[in-house]
């Protein structure tokens, strides 16, 4: 029985109260019956029972001789003449209002061994006398009664019991050994339960935090960790099991019971916050603040007593504890089963839960009970059916979407290898689409130098044309000289390298520009091959076309591919000649490519023209394929796209500059080494 509980009991009502009271100690009990305690409600009474010695179990006394007899150490001021003996001292703090009127008395009746009694350290009474023998043992069976001077007291009620007395005599001897041990084996089966309790919340908190590491970065995660720790270190905390001394040598009841107040309060408002964000349907935010309310109301209430009694305030932090308890096993399981199916983790979780579930709430059961309380064990009682009872809907509303869930797994898992597949086959056609369009752009290209490539044949075929009818002419004259024949030789031979000119930068322009070979080439020599088939189209529809090269001698080595630059550069130059095509043919037109070194080292191409420009609301969309302000049928609307897009593959930039006057674009390539 817990007698904080009792004189919590006793505290509350204003007549007395008349009981047998049963006191537990750290390692035995002492019945005393009988017991009265007066008291009146303006009078609080804390006590708590502590053991200062070793009893011998009574199945071994018989084979233990007297001078093998046990007699247990106490302090010097409750020995008897140097004697030892088991002491039991109970330690009573009395608060009394300054009001003297009001009397107090304390009455205690069929004490079953001596007993001394002090008040503020001082001895105010005294009875029987223990001994080593029989003859020297006086136990008394007499009463203590006891006027009290009103205010705050401390009484220290010492029961004195030696071994041999336990042994020998009297008719509550062996009832106080049979107390003792049957304390004892209650006292071990609740800590292994406790720590069964702690080692499954442990369990919990570690797979949980596991669960956050591997990428389970969900917010339950963490309050599911930091209640599976307060629930661990609950038992460690608790007065029997406490491991405090092992830090401390003695430690104040207020900090004490501040510390034990949190461990178990800590944990109601992170299960009221998981719970509503579990289901935020049926746990509304409004539901949630009012239990936070009164529950820092009950913490502040408990703390603030000047005194550690045991209070209403904690009795209920108990049930609410309780009903955490069986709430986390609830949802921690509806957590794993939704996020971590599969998991044979889950099931171990869900059984510690269930377990620890049980351990609590008997363990909460038989401390109500012997405390009387059992408007406590209704209210644990019916709060946990109703409890059990959502979980085990819950439990089979999870089963059948579990079961849904993972036919519908498997089924988006078909789906999406059959869309991935889909993906890889658009993927395939839109690349081998691309290629066909840029060729087609680039025949397209090609296809607007024709005029240029055939005035650009033309003339050296004319050439050799004329010196062969010249020479014919002469040859059936007659008059076929060394001198003729000579300038005819040059001539022929002049055109013909004209015609390989065209025909090599034709080859140029029209090799494939898949599959790019990035090697040095020469910037000045890829824009002279495109000027022979462009310049005559340019010359024919009254377009300047002038080449600035800004670069140093013998630098214009860049590491790219010709036939992509080639590209790029006729593109740039047909989208030019579209732009100054639309401009009236009396002003003045002209388009200037300029070549130099930036301050990076890096080689500029640029293509410049005095054409109407581009609008600044469009100028985010002329790279993008498939765009032209040309009408239907006049365009394809890829010449800047592809032109961009061969670009980064050679490791360069083409940007649009100046959006008018003049409208320039520069292509920006990676110079190429010296060596």
């Amino acid at each position: 029985m817990n007698l904080l509980s009792i004189l919590f009991l006793i505290s509350l009502n204003s007549l007395p109260l008349y009981a047998s009271i049963g006191f537990q100690a750290n390692q035995g009990m002492v019945n005393i019956a009988p017991s009265e305690i007066y008291q009146f409600d303006v009078v609080t009474i804390r006590g708590s029972w502590q053991y200062m010695g070793d009893l011998v179990e009574s199945d071994d006394m018989d084979q233990i001789r007297p001078f093998q007899r046990k007699f247990a150490p106490v302090p010097k001021v409750w020995d008897d003449d140097d004697q030892r003996f088991a002491s039991y001292r109970l330690i009573v703090h009395l608060l009394h209002d300054p009001d003297p009127s009001i009397p107090l008395a304390i009455s205690m009746s069929a004490i079953p061994s001596a007993y001394r009694l002090y008040v503020n350290g001082e001895l105010k009474a005294q009875k029987g006398i223990v001994g080593r023998t029989s003859q020297e043992e006086t136990p008394s069976l007499g009463d203590l009664h006891f006027s009290l001077i009103p205010g705050t007291q401390i009484l220290d009620i010492v029961l004195q019991v030696s071994s041999f007395h336990h042994h020998i005599g009297g008719v509550t001897s062996p009832l106080i050994i049979s107390k003792e041990k049957s304390f004892q084996q209650n006292k071990n089966r609740e800590f292994a339960l406790s720590m069964l309790l702690a080692g499954c919340a442990m369990i919990l908190g570690l797979y949980h935090m596991g669960l956050f590491f591997v990428g389970y970065n969900n917010p339950s995660i963490v309050r599911l960790f930091l209640i599976a720790m307060a629930i661990t270190l609950r038992p460690f905390i608790d007065e029997d099991y406490s491991i405090l001394p092992l830090f401390f040598e003695t430690i104040p009841w207020r900090p004490y019971h501040i510390l034990k107040v949190l461990v178990f309060g800590s944990i109601v408002p992170l299960a009221v916050d998981l719970i509503r964000c579990m289901r935020p349907k049926t746990f509304p935010l409004a539901f949630q603040y009012i239990i936070l309310f009164a529950f820092g109301t009950a913490v502040l209430a408990t703390l603030s007593a000047p005194h550690p009694v045991h209070t209403r305030v904690f009795e209920w932090l108990l049930i609410f504890y309780l009903l955490v308890v069986i709430t986390i096993g609830i949802h921690s399981a509806w957590f794993d089963l939704r996020f971590v199916r599969g998991n044979p983790m889950q099931y171990l979780t869900l059984a510690g839960l269930v377990a620890a579930t049980f351990i609590d709430y008997t363990s909460f059961s038989r401390q109500f009970i012997d405390m009387g309380r059992m408007d406590l064990v209704w209210s644990s009682t019916i709060l946990t059916a109703v409890l059990a009872i959502d979980s085990l809907q819950l439990a089979s509303r999870l089963s059948h979407m579990s079961s849904f869930a993972t036919a519908q797994e498997k089924e988006i898992m078909r789906l999406n290898q059959q869309h991935k597949e889909h993906i890889k086959l658009l993927d395939r056609q839109i690349d081998d689409a691309g290629h066909r369009l840029i060729q087609q752009e680039k025949l397209a290209a090609i296809g607007h130098l024709a005029a240029g490539i055939a005035f650009e044949l033309n003339n050296p075929m004319a050439i050799i044309q004329g010196y062969s009818q010249n020479l014919s002419k002469a040859a059936d004259q007659g008059r076929l000289t060394p001198n003729l024949l000579d300038r005819s030789r040059i001539g022929i031979t002049s055109a013909l390298d004209r015609m390989k000119r065209v025909i090599d930068s034709l080859k140029n322009v029209s090799e494939s520009t898949g599959n790019p070979q990035l090697q040095p080439c020469s910037l000045l020599e890829i824009i002279h091959s495109v000027l022979i088939l462009t310049k005559a189209r340019f010359n024919k529809d009254g377009i300047n076309l002038k080449l600035s090269n800004e670069l140093p001698d013998s630098d214009d080595l860049v590491v790219a591919s010709s036939a992509q630059v080639c590209q790029i550069v006729i593109n740039l130059l047909n989208n030019a000649f579209e732009a100054l095509h639309r401009v009236p043919a009396q002003t003045h037109r002209e388009v200037m490519i300029i070549v130099w070194r930036d301050q990076l080292g890096a080689t500029c191409l640029a293509v410049n023209d005095n054409g109407p420009g581009v609008e600044p609301d469009l100028r985010h969309r002329i790279f993008d394929a498939f765009y032209t302000t040309k009408d239907v049928g006049e365009g394809t609307g890829l010449g800047l796209s592809t032109s961009q897009s061969l670009a980064q593959q050679n490791g360069a930039t083409l940007e649009l500059v100046n959006l008018r006057h003049p409208t320039s674009f520069v292509l920006t390539l990676t110079q190429a080494s010296s060596s």
